[in-house]
């Protein structure tokens, strides 16, 4: 079995409280559950990729950041 990859999302949460203060809030406008959110940063679970493009989209982050965001492990 394939070993899990632990991703770090430490910049896309600190992003997400500089633009929207609180993941509840930004939980509200991206459509996607507080609680998804926490288990991401959790190491619980990773994003989808309509997941990614939502967060991509309402936080303006550009194509060319997106493995900053999603991919550093």
């Amino acid at each position: 079995m394939a070993e899990r990859i632990r991703f770090d999302y430490s910049e896309l949460r600190g992003k997400i409280v500089v633009k929207f203060k609180t993941i509840a809030k930004f939980s509200e406008v991206s459509g996607i559950r507080a609680e998804q959110f926490t288990d991401a940063f959790k190491g619980d679970r990773t994003f989808t990729q309509t997941e990614i493009a939502v967060i991509c989209e309402k936080l303006e982050i550009d194509d060319t950041e997106i493995k900053k965001y999603f991919f550093t492990t």
